[in-house]
């Protein structure tokens, strides 16, 4: 827990950092919680190019291939374990698929009910491959899309090929069996050519092609109608339509729309949750939006042959509803009801329509509309225009090219022609843009270029460095002009590395592989010039299969594109000396897949016609790209992390390489210095060990609870060992997950994946499917700070009553017999457990570890190869003595932090015994990455007191549970009335029993919130009358409540002032979501606060202003001076605005704050402001507790000579020595909360310990021992 804390008197100091090393300064808790670490510059978000080759073949090609066979799964818009009901209405909005029963693999998709349709039968008959790229990019294309229904449409077939159509091919009717609602049929026959949204199926292929029905007895065909009983035998379809008794061969006309997302029983995979309650879609677009900024290209669709290039369809952007930088931001979706916008750049469209008529017909834009809808925008009516006949695909790559370099717009690929609705025609409905934005907005971004289409291209030579002008137009002067490049060279690099030729023409049509020479080039030589450091790009494609035939790679430009412009480009490479042995396999294929043409897959190179595979492929180029994108800073390695146990510190630490991490002990001399060489490591130590040795537990399912105390509450009871002949089904089922959600690995591999997380290395190195490489089993620890249990006495002895029976007498009894257990620091790491390290004289060995149930499903991500940074179990911690079920315990209380939602208790009495007493999760939980506070009551239990933490862009309430301690369940909650995400809850003991009286907590709107615990019954506790449903307070950058809120993400800290008011102390900031780590222009101001709660609500203005009076520079120390303003007793408290003379550097703070004899301690962060380098650095400040003032005397060195003098005063205009009150120094980089070490009554001085994240170096300084306050004043707090 956190314990009552006398700070006069205890022997050991107990560091609590909450240093969020994770996300947006601007705005309030809008953003996404980053999974990876700011402090290393990793949250910089990528650059994603979508160029679609959008042409006949892209659109049209089917996406699976061959004919249906029911085991075989299918991707499409179709969900293949659900059965589908079709509904008929007179408009063609009104005639869709809705789910209505599941099904499974295991029956081969088969339905048996009426009418009913497999899911995976209608992706099989349905789907062209451009509707599962579309899917899996932004879940489809939405022809209704409103706050009760979400219909997809499949992209129109313009009838320019037969692709998708199916007659007489053999299909094998018993495959069909409970596939579609067919009585006796003989033959199904297919067709989707020049239907537009339309599918044909009929038992007679002689009647596949005729027209619509125009009267009775004709033999064409009639629209598909489930309550037409003359259609229909017993459920079933007839082969023959019978109006009036006439029997005619017929043919069934079916709109191809389906409803998704119906329900929570019947969603599918993709389905998010929006705050109205309903669910919509989502695809990769979305769901990388917070990491990923996106623009599209396409041609014009002109039916010219000398149509040169492509054209910006939106400019780079973050698309999501609460980017990280709402400058940078392009909103195409709401983030309350999930639904597309129609038109997220209007500019951008009405500067198209200014070029076509000056109206507004262009009323289309953003990236997801593009990728939906392209191809399917009607001219005027229900006109459409062919899609286009000719694709220049290497003219539409070097176009994304001229983006990301820079150049700006070919006048002649953009241009726009004929008349009005020739124009708007060309223009496909959407924008095209003529003013480029600059995409590379950070030197250090990955770039990336994302493309699909077919390999048999059209008249794309008109380049640089081109020298064969075949069928080609003048080249337009912009190109001519570009001398970065010449196509001709740099393709035939790339032919002479893969040791073959390639001509030009490529394969016919007047085409080219420059595509390939200028993917290469992109991806080895620096594209910018003008910024520092390199910028290169990577490329990524989908190859559509035209006429479903793959083409080797003698004859596939895009092979050869993303194999050249995708492998792993070494340290030193020099393309202008490369050869055929200076790029490896294994840098370009780590896939293991043969292609049909007996190539090797390179792993950026992905193969519409099995859409199944392509969606798979898809969602591993997403994590591969933001893998990419994520840049590891030089200057940091790790982070460090201490707390004081006596003699020695404990240092946790991360690289990101690996993502791996470590726990050291460094021991400490008489003289205050800490040594650098670790005495153990636990890391080594754990590489050491026996897999099969370890104690490893998880817990048992977690049920949900019918009591109305725990509503969207679940928790499990116990726990066992973390080994597969242990497991439950639900818990191996789990670990058999894979990234769709859907599809499960064997039990082999699932028992392979355990005992890989289990610690044997032997699976990163087998042959076939080998998981991803570690440098040591213990994962990164990165939030999640030690917390070290060695002899502790948190004065229980003094609890008494009625409500407490023997636990008061009993406590004292309990501490003798513990006091020869070992003590042991507990740690949570990123492998998906929480492990306990034991820390004496055999120190470093692991005493046990944890695996959080609720993590289960998630852990198969930890062996993926391509493994990119998430957090698992990376929450605060408690350890501490808790009364239950009649007996003392120590019990070790956790969170997995921004893993997951749940929260944990173990009983550690003996620590090498140790048992899971209970685990809860609330679907109202989201990242409680705060350390949970262990308190006992006033009703005679020890409670657990967690919030809902925080969360990812707006809440519409925060939760505070009081968990009981014995088995976890739900003693009181407390709703909090903010969009907000909630930090870490602090209580108090006003009364000196060691029974907790209040609580605090604050969110990321600025509020604090005071709830009073008082009574035994718990029904009694919540927000006192006094405040109302109001907050205490609500911190502001000035006094009025349209100035911008500052979001406390700290933990606060509490005190007594002299009228026994208490104090609370805390700093604003954030540092713990995407986009956190930029510095804007104009930063928010931040503040450090010190309140009086009278019981009534406080004002800003009510509180007297601290400054930085002065600043000075000592060598790499920046010393700072605050003001000595008193405090008159009509005041609320005091604030420290963090800018000197209001110079802005985005400093906040983000760690736990230490009162120690009447002085505050804390540290900012500034970031750095080159968000590529990421870190920063750090003021330490020890100010006044009461006042917010200087305290008067100097409380550290420093001048940093070894002792604290005169010497360390600011000389001020009046010759009068001040005491400083604080410092920066630049080469720490960022420091979190200190540690003091108390160094007894003899010596003049202690020790204050920390470590700089620039230098890893443990650093103890000389600290004043500060004036001596009562034992009363310092008995304050149970954190």
């Amino acid at each position: 827990m956190n314990p009552l804390s006398s700070l006069s008197a205890a022997r050991f100091c107990f560091t609590a950092l909450a240093l969020g090393l994770f996300g947006s300064a601007l705005p309030i808790a809008q953003a996404a919680v980053s999974q990876s670490p700011l402090i290393i510059g990793s949250d910089i978000p990528g650059s994603l190019a979508l160029v679609p080759s959008v042409e006949w073949p892209t659109v049209l090609s089917v996406a699976n291939i061959g004919n249906y066979v029911a085991s075989t799964r299918y991707s499409g818009y179709f969900d293949s374990e659900k059965c589908y009901l079709y509904q008929y209405g007179t408009q063609d909005v009104d005639r869709y698929f809705y789910p209505a029963s599941t099904t499974s693999s295991a029956s081969n998709f088969r339905c048996t009910g009426d009418k009913q349709w497999s899911g995976n039968f209608l992706n099989w008959a349905a789907t062209p491959t451009i509707d599962p790229f579309r899917s899996a990019l932004t879940g489809g294309n939405r022809i209704v899309d409103s706050t009760t229904s979400t219909i997809l449409q499949k992209a129109r077939h313009s009838g320019q090929n037969s692709a998708g159509n199916r007659i007489n091919t053999g299909q094998n009717m018993a495959q069909l069996t409970g596939a579609l609602p067919l009585n006796n049929w003989s033959n199904l026959n297919i067709r989707l050519q020049g239907l537009n949204f339309d599918m044909l199926i009929s038992n007679w292929a002689d009647k596949i092609g005729g027209s619509e029905a125009s009267g009775e007895g004709q033999a064409e065909w009639v629209d598909y109608d489930p309550e037409n009983s003359a259609q229909w035998s017993g459920g079933k379809l007839n082969t023959a339509y019978t109006p009036r008794g006439q029997s005619v061969k017929s043919v069934y006309r079916l709109k191809v729309q389906v409803k998704v997302c119906v329900s929570e029983a019947l969603k599918e995979a993709n389905c998010k949750l929006y705050p109205n309650g309903q669910y919509k879609p989502e695809g990769l677009l979305q769901q990388y939006s917070d990491r990923l900024r996106y623009s599209a290209f396409s041609y014009l669709n002109d039916g010219n042959s000398l149509r040169d290039g492509g054209v910006l369809r939106a400019n780079q952007a973050y698309i999501g509803p609460n980017p990280p930088d709402q400058t940078k931001g392009r909103a195409e979706w709401s983030s309350t009801t999930g639904i597309l916008v129609t038109n997220p750049s209007p500019a951008e469209a009405n500067a198209t329509n200014a070029n076509i008529d000056g109206g507004s017909r262009v009323a289309n834009s953003g990236v997801i509309n593009y990728i939906n809808k392209f191809g399917s925008m009607p001219y005027s009516g229900n006109n459409y225009k062919n899609l286009k006949d000719y694709d220049p695909v290497s003219e539409l790559y070097y176009t994304a090219i001229r983006y990301f370099k820079n150049q700006g717009n070919v006048t002649a690929y953009s241009n726009l022609t004929g008349d009005s609705d020739n124009r708007y025609a060309q223009a496909d409905g959407f924008p095209v843009v003529t003013t480029w934005n600059d995409p590379i907005t950070y030197s250090c971004q990955k770039n990336v270029i994302l493309g699909i289409g077919d390999v048999n291209t059209w008249n794309d030579k008109n380049l640089p460095g081109n020298t064969r002008r075949n069928a080609e137009p003048d080249i337009p002067p912009e190109v001519d002009a570009d001398k970065t490049v010449d196509v001709s060279k740099v393709t035939a690099e790339v032919a002479s590395l893969e040791g073959i030729t390639i001509s030009t023409p490529f394969s016919g049509r007047e085409n080219s592989a420059y595509i390939a020479g200028l993917a290469y080039d992109a991806h080895v030589r620096d594209q910018r010039g003008d910024l520092s450091g390199n910028q290169t790009i990577s490329t990524y494609w989908v190859d559509v299969r035209e006429n479903q035939q793959l083409k080797s790679k003698t004859s596939n430009q895009y092979w050869l594109a993303t194999k050249y412009g995708g492998f792993t480009v070494p340290q030193n490479f020099d393309p202008d000396k490369a050869n055929s042995a200076s790029i490896t396999e294994a840098m370009w294929t780590t896939n293991g897949q043969i292609l049909s043409t007996g190539d090797k897959r390179p792993d950026n190179f992905f193969v519409g016609g099995d859409a199944d595979a392509m969606v798979s492929g898809l969602k591993n180029a997403f994590s591969k790209i933001v893998q990419e994108t994520s840049t590891t800073s030089t200057s940091l390695g790790s982070n460090s992390t201490e707390l004081e146990t006596g003699s020695a510190l404990f240092r946790s630490s991360f690289e990101p390489k690996y993502w791996s991490g470590d726990l050291q002990s460094l021991s400490i001399n008489s003289s205050g210095v800490a040594s650098n060489i670790a005495t153990w490591s636990a890391a080594a130590q754990l590489d050491n060990a026996s897999p099969d040795g370890r104690t490893i537990l998880t817990s048992n399912a977690l049920t949900s609870s019918t009591r109305a105390l725990d509503a969207n509450v679940t928790y499990s009871s116990g726990g066992k060992s973390f080994k597969w002949s242990v497991l439950d089904s639900d818990a191996k089922t789990a670990l058999r997950q894979t990234a769709d959600g859907t599809t499960l690995v064997s039990d082999a591999e699932g028992e392979a994946r355990l005992n890989y997380l289990r610690g044997d290395r032997s699976y990163e190195t087998r042959s076939s499917n080998p998981m991803r490489t570690r440098k040591s089993r213990l994962g990164d620890i990165v939030n999640s700070d030690p917390y070290y249990a060695g002899p502790m006495d948190f004065g229980y002895n003094l609890l008494s009553g009625a409500s407490w029976g023997q636990a008061g007498p009993g406590y004292l009894t309990f501490r003798q017999t513990i006091k020869d257990s070992k003590p042991f620091v507990v740690v949570g790491a990123n492998d998906g457990m929480l492990h306990a390290f034991d820390t004496s004289t055999n120190g470093g060995n692991e005493l046990f570890a944890f695996v959080p149930r609720t993590l289960l499903g998630q852990l198969y991500r930890l062996t993926q190869r391509d493994y990119s940074h998430r957090y698992y179990v990376d929450g605060g911690i408690t350890v501490g003595h808790a009364w239950v079920d009649s007996a003392w315990k120590t019990l070790a209380v956790g969170t997995a932090g921004a893993g997951g939602n749940s929260i944990f208790a173990l009983d550690v009495t003996d620590p090498s015994a140790p048992s899971v007493k209970w685990e809860f999760s609330s679907s109202q939980m989201n990242y409680p990455i705060q350390r949970p506070s262990l308190v006992a009551l006033e009703n005679g239990k020890f409670g657990v007191i967690v919030t809902s933490g925080f969360v990812n862009g707006t809440a519409t309430s925060g939760k505070v549970w009081i968990l009981d301690a014995a088995n976890g369940s739900v003693m009181a909650s407390f709703t909090v009335n903010t969009s907000g995400g909630l930090g870490e809850a602090v209580a108090v003991d006003l009364t000196n029993d060691r029974i907790a009286d209040r609580l605090y907590v604050p969110d990321t709107n600025g509020n604090i919130w005071r709830f009073d615990l008082k009574g035994a019954d718990p029904a009694n506790w919540g927000i006192p009358s006094t405040l109302g449903s109001s907050p205490l307070f609500t911190a502001r950058v000035g006094n009025t409540t349209t100035d911008a809120v500052q979001p406390i993400t700290s933990a606060l800290s509490v005190t007594l002032n002299k009228y026994g008011n208490p104090v609370v102390l805390f700093g604003t900031g954030s540092y713990y979501q995407t986009g956190d780590s930029d510095v804007p222009a104009s930063p928010r101001l931040e503040s450090y606060y010190g309140l009086i709660d009278k019981g009534v609500t406080i004002q800003r203005s009510a509180l007297v202003q601290q400054t930085f009076i002065a600043q000075q520079s000592s060598g790499t120390r920046t010393l700072r001076v605050v003001s000595n303003n008193d405090i008159p007793s009509d005041k609320s408290g005091w604030y420290l605005d963090l800018a000197f003379n209001n110079n802005r550097q985005g400093e906040r703070v983000i760690a736990r704050s230490k009162l120690r004899n009447g002085a505050l301690t804390f540290t900012s962060l500034i970031p750095s402001p080159d968000a590529c380098k990421g870190g920063g650095i750090s003021a330490l400040m020890i100010i006044d507790a009461q006042t917010g003032s200087r305290l008067t005397y100097s409380p550290l060195d420093f001048n940093g000579d070894g002792v604290i003098n005169d010497q360390d005063y600011y000389l001020a205009a009046d010759g009068t020595k001040i005491p400083y009150s604080g410092l920066i120094d630049t080469q720490q980089g960022i420091v979190k909360t200190p540690t003091y070490i108390n160094r007894g009554d003899s010596a003049d001085t202690d020790l204050i310990c920390y470590t700089g994240s620039a230098t890893g170096q443990p650093q103890c300084e000389p600290v004043n021992k500060g004036s001596r306050v009562s034992e009363r004043a310092s008995w304050r707090e149970i954190r």
